[in-house]
């Protein structure tokens, strides 16, 4: 039932009750002799009062008098039951209190309608009319009391009918001051709103062509320092559109317009992607940089995958900005799991310059910052902590935050996720493994161990600081180990000079002996190595092909990008093995739009994808050249806001058959510079396939055509 029913139905229901008590307070006072009409005159009267009463009923249940907004009675209701009441107390005195409480009753739940001067005529009629009632009683001698009782029961009742009047024409006034500063303050949003939104279409539009011709330069051959002066603009550039991006996101979120969408993705990929982004950063700094995911999370989930994003590339790029020595730990935990939803807890642990216990809280504040001297240092808005952390608590959870200063923060962000597939289950593909991890970094020896032991291997940790071969031999020979790894750091040695003397050591010929590090170049001189960043499946792949090749001299090198899964990896293998066919001609596919700026970013990009390109100005050409060339396109770029017919209209016309019934089912996909919530959803309403925000990129382009036309 919506809220207008409601209120209907509530007014409906005191009507009624105020009739039905009434009408049983004169036919009690009727049966027990307390009344001076007869019994034709009482049916009568009952009669003509239920008549109008269901007429005002009536009225009110079927909301034909006017459109409720709250409930309360309107003046006509107010005038009409306050004049029943009245009557009554002549016909019978004897419950005068009974009608006394009805008259207060009716006052309560009509006032808040009226307007300020309908309130002082209510009033006056009130205390006219019972100043005429009590003079009738006196004259009729109907109650035994003398006129001044009569003038004091007037002039009470009058005073506090009054009070109460006053009070509630004060609480209506301060009701209206509200509803109209609400108003006010609901204009201003939409208008700052509005305003962010257009702003950030008309920054998009150019910086979609700065970022794509800087990214078509980089294809060309550059000199080193012009290769240095083009990273740098890029750099800034895609810091502008992140700027953008947060301060939108914080706009809505402030207006409480962001709606999470729910829909299948895989967790494990999306972080382990964003790890993978973050980890050549780390390097970058010489950071130890750990992901530990936690093996027992299923892959599938249920939610909304950018926000989930938005929450790991915040709190992880928040931990690599301020750490410039030691290690970023990334651990992503089930913490819960009942019927219907998942708990997931993301704690990203670093060693950077932490942060005073008397600003903590601040760090969660918009456009602020710990230290205001770190903004400058450091960079960035001061958004994005907020963000995440009001993202965490519509998804379900909070951010905390464990910080010391010089020392290092630790931030534990939860998440409430639904179900999409079963909990992983541990399996034993690993039952028959003794594996023996060689490190001196305890976040990365739990990591593996983690993952291991799921699979069913049994694990033994060992810190080779300071530890000779010699040592180290004995104890993987005592612990019957059937699998070495090491990584690529150590302390006293290098990791790679490890490995390789472990794997030349006669005693370990059938003890396959794997090296884990950050590149393969100087890691292919051993048998067995695995690249980080890795994952879970790469991991145990190469655990079980090592050990099938221990007597192979062949490198047994696992890519982990070919082992995470993907939420469309049907349709991605499937645009592989299309890419690999044997084609004539390159496709044609239609732009539409009338930025030319865009239009050359956008041909150049989409030509590198080996096709051909078309370019109509507006939503009307793009319609002309699919009719005059029926069956060229195999795929449209459409722009949103054009001139003459913007892309909505022309979508819907091409689906229609205004371009010939070959282009009616062809895929369109957006290119716009609209990039609030809804927008996608507005795309797809007016019969696009899919979406691309400005500014675009030849990988997102590329991944398009590839999902849409196989190439």
């Amino acid at each position: 039932m919506d809220k207008t029913r409601k209120i209907r139905l509530t007014n409906t229901l005191l009507a009624a009750g105020g009739g039905v008590v009434l009408s049983a307070e004169w036919v009690f006072a009727a049966l027990l002799g307390h009344t001076f009409i007869s019994p034709y005159g009482l049916i009568f009267s009952l009669g003509f009062f239920w008549f109008i009463n269901f007429v005002f009923i009536g009225l009110v249940a079927t909301g034909y008098s006017e459109r409720f907004k709250d409930p309360s009675l309107s003046f006509a209701q107010m005038l009409w039951a306050s004049s029943c009441c009245l009557i009554s107390l002549v016909a019978i005195p004897r419950y005068s209190e009974l009608v006394y409480l009805l008259l207060i009753l009716i006052a309560i739940f009509g006032v808040f309608r009226l307007a300020p001067k309908s309130f002082n005529l209510y009033a006056v009629f009130v205390s006219f009319g019972l100043a005429c009632v009590l003079a009738v009683q006196h004259e009729l001698q109907l109650l035994a009391k003398m006129r001044i009782e009569f003038i004091a029961v007037w002039v009470v009742f009058s005073a506090c009918f009054l009070i109460l009047i006053s009070l509630c024409q004060a609480v209506t006034t301060l009701q209206s001051r509200l509803k109209s500063k609400n108003q006010e303050l609901r204009e201003a949003i939409s208008a700052k709103s509005n305003f962010l939104a257009n702003m950030s279409h008309e920054i998009r539009t150019p910086m979609n062509g700065v970022l794509g011709m800087l990214e078509l330069m980089e294809r060309e051959r550059l000199s080193e320092n012009q290769t240095k002066y083009l990273d740098i603009a890029k750099s800034s550039g895609r810091t502008l559109v992140m700027l953008i991006n947060d301060i939108l996101d914080f706009s809505k979120i402030e207006a409480g317009s962001v709606v999470l969408e729910k829909y299948e993705f895989n967790i494990i990929a999306v972080t382990q992607t964003i790890c993978n982004s973050f980890y050549f950063l780390a390097r970058e700094k010489d950071l130890d940089f750990v992901i530990d995911i936690d093996p027992r999370i299923p892959k599938k989930v249920l939610g909304d995958e950018m926000r989930v994003r938005q929450i790991l590339n915040n709190i992880i790029g928040n931990a690599l900005k301020f750490t410039e020595r030691g290690y970023v730990v990334v651990v992503l935990t089930l913490t819960d799991q009942n019927k219907d939803l998942l708990t997931l807890e993301l704690s990203v642990k670093d060693t950077g310059i932490g942060i005073f216990d008397e600003v903590k809280d601040k760090v969660f504040e918009s456009f602020s910052q710990a230290d205001n001297s770190t903004t400058r240092e450091y960079g960035g808005s001061g958004l994005g902590l907020a963000i995440s952390r009001h993202l965490c608590i519509l998804m379900g959870g909070d951010i905390t935050l464990d910080s010391t200063q010089g020392e290092g923060s630790r931030f534990d962000a939860t998440i409430k996720l639904g179900f999409a597939a079963d909990i992983s289950e541990s399996d034993t593909v690993c039952a028959d493994e003794r594996v023996f991890i060689i490190d001196d970094q305890v976040y990365r020896q739990l990591a593996l161990q983690k993952v291991l032991e799921h699979h069913g291997a049994s694990v033994i940790n060992f810190d080779s600081g300071k530890q000779g071969i010699a040592d180290i031999l004995s104890n993987i020979l005592d612990a019957q180990a059937t699998a070495v790894l090491v990584h690529a750091s150590s302390e006293d040695r290098k990791g790679t000079d490890l490995a390789l003397s472990l794997s030349r050591l006669p005693a370990l010929t059938r003890v396959p002996v794997i090296l884990i590090g950050p590149t393969a170049t100087e890691m292919n001189q051993v048998e067995n190595f695995l690249t980080e960043p890795w994952n879970e499946i790469a991991l145990i792949d190469l655990l079980k092909n090592a050990r099938q090749k221990t007597n192979s001299r062949k490198n047994v090198s696992v890519n982990d990008a070919t082992h995470v899964e993907d939420v469309q990896s049907d349709k991605i293998e499937s645009s592989i093995e299309n890419s690999t066919e044997t084609r004539g001609e390159n496709p044609f596919v239609l732009l539409v739009e009338d930025d030319i700026t865009n239009q050359q970013v956008a041909t150049m990009l989409i030509e590198d994808c080996q096709l051909n390109v078309d370019v109509a100005e507006n939503g009307q050409k793009a319609i002309a050249k699919m009719s005059d060339f029926p069956g060229r396109y195999r795929l449209v770029f459409m722009d949103c806001q054009m001139p003459v017919m913007d892309g909505y209209e022309a979508t819907q016309k091409i689906r229609e058959g205004a371009a010939g019934e070959q282009a009616a089912q062809i895929p369109i996909i957006a290119m716009t510079a609209n990039a609030l919530v809804g927008d996608r959803e507005k795309c797809l309403a007016a019969g696009m396939n899919d979406y691309i925000s400005k500014p675009v990129s030849f990988e997102t382009i590329e991944e398009k055509v590839n999902n849409w036309i196989g190439r």
